[in-house]
């Protein structure tokens, strides 16, 4: 495809050339053209594993240079490798980021969780390693997306325009969206293959300031940002990929101008090549590090181990979340949540919604009923092989006043599934349960869905004797 540009296609029929630049018009075909500015492009035909599923034709307006580019989908879906995954806090719009780049829309519907797919934007030239937010507004339809090859790009998800879009240095692994004090909207901390962390505009994609190691600079591999609720400043915790834990205080007046940040406090922990890292939300006074063969709980004050999980057999971590001060969710490479159920006798003489650290004995010697318990897998019926690890996500949402804790899965084959946490989170005594997703859906679902099926014109190609017809 030779296009100069980031290219949104609604699915199955329509397409939008978009640049930050340019404005779009749309025409009564329901096919959203660009002015694209000096920039040429030729009749471009998209063909996945030799078959093919679309065809963009850039078709120039006689006597203007409008250039209306138009997208006929074949009967078979393109080829969707998840590599990310998010959901937006109303419910309403899910994204998946794939291995080639493509970036897929979803409407939802809020109560059903039933999935639509909308849109294909089509702009990075390398796998979508994050998707975020970009603004605390619910109702503003923006998200961020990063890829392997430095490219950042922000969109409209209403008509899939790259309003902005960057190519930097530094990759990025992780970002995390947050409201700083004393900002307006939301902040990008980001972390990934290099020795900072960038914090940076989700609209302009421009670095305001970045947070400088004293102590053992290497990669940051993980980070949660936060603010205690005992002080008026933002708290960032990070760590090394070699085990250095790392804490800065943030006023809300840091900018480039500034003279450079560096960590307030460090220590070094047993702890390689974290993956993730959560503070409890719910005491703020336990941390959970992921690393993929165990997880360990920390107390935040002084870093030392509370108590550890090790991964399945034949798993790997990925990452995971707190779902009370006693409770935590962890999934696999394998596509498998898990849900574990903190030592009793740490929390002791206090209750469960209190800072359970504080009790005399969570420090105490490990004895055998210390370790988690296992109450709860959230997994595939057909625990079906995958030939990559699956993007997951645990999220919250907000619909009507009422909060919802889902966790999000897309796999290799393009699936995305999704899980009601809150039906899982209450251990059962004595008994391990097992639960499947509520929602399952993937391009080649909605592809059989369509009544009659799109019909490229390049579909003669799957049936060789047929080219005489």
């Amino acid at each position: 495809v030779t296009v100069a540009a980031a290219v949104a296609a609604a699915l199955p029929v329509a397409v939008a050339v978009t640049v930050p630049i340019a404005v779009a018009v749309t025409v009564p075909t329901a096919v959203a053209a660009t002015a694209a500015v000096a920039i040429a492009v030729t009749v471009a035909v998209t063909i996945a594993v030799a078959v093919a599923v679309a065809v963009a034709v850039a078709v120039v307006m006689p006597g203007t240079n409008l250039i209306v580019p138009v997208v006929l989908w074949g009967k078979h879906a393109p080829t969707h490798c998840v590599s990310s995954v998010y959901l937006s806090r109303d419910q309403k719009t899910l994204v998946t980021g794939c291995y080639d780049g493509q970036i897929c829309i979803w409407q939802v519907d809020p109560d059903s969780l039933k999935m639509t797919p909308r849109c294909l934007l089509v702009g990075h030239t390398a796998p979508v390693t994050c998707l975020s937010r970009a603004s605390i507004i619910q109702d503003n339809n923006f998200i961020v997306s990063s890829s392997e090859a430095g490219e950042m790009c922000t969109w409209d998800l209403v008509d899939g325009k790259c309003r902005e879009s960057v190519k930097l240095s530094q990759i990025h692994t992780n970002i995390q969206a947050y409201h700083m004090c004393n900002s307006e909207d939301l902040r990008l901390f980001c972390n990934g293959y290099y020795a900072e962390i960038l914090i940076m505009d989700p609209f302009s994609l421009e670095i305001l300031f970045s947070l400088s190691s004293k102590m053992n600079p290497d990669w940051i591999s993980a980070l949660h940002v936060l603010r205690p609720s005992s002080r008026k400043d933002d708290v960032v915790l990070a760590i090394s990929i070699t085990g250095t834990v790392k804490v800065w205080s943030l006023l809300g007046h840091e900018n480039k101008q500034s003279e450079p940040i560096y960590e307030n406090e460090s220590k070094q922990i047993r702890c390689l090549n974290a993956l993730s890292l959560n503070c409890c939300a719910y005491n703020q006074r336990t941390v959970l590090i992921v690393c993929a063969k165990y997880c360990q709980i920390y107390d935040a004050g002084d870093f030392s181990v509370l108590c550890s999980i090790q991964a399945p057999s034949g798993e790997r971590w990925m990452s995971g979340d707190f779902l009370a001060p006693d409770r935590v969710l962890v999934y696999s490479t394998e596509g498998k949540g898990y849900l574990y159920k903190l030592p009793a006798n740490k929390l002791r003489g206090r209750a469960i919604i209190s800072s359970v650290p504080d009790h005399k004995g969570f420090h105490g010697p490990t004895v055998d009923h210390d370790s988690p318990v296992l109450f709860g897998i959230l997994a595939h019926p057909d625990n079906k092989l995958l030939s990559c690890p699956p993007a997951m996500r645990f999220v919250i949402t907000s619909v009507g006043g009422k909060q919802r804790r889902l966790l999000l899965r897309g796999d290799s084959a393009g699936v995305v599934s999704v899980w009601n946490v809150d039906d899982a989170a209450v251990p059962t005594p004595n008994q391990m349960s097992s639960h499947a997703p509520i929602v399952m859906t993937s391009l080649d679902i909605a592809w059989e869905d369509m009544n009659p099926s799109p019909v490229g014109i390049l579909d003669q190609l799957n049936h060789p004797e047929e080219q005489g017809t």
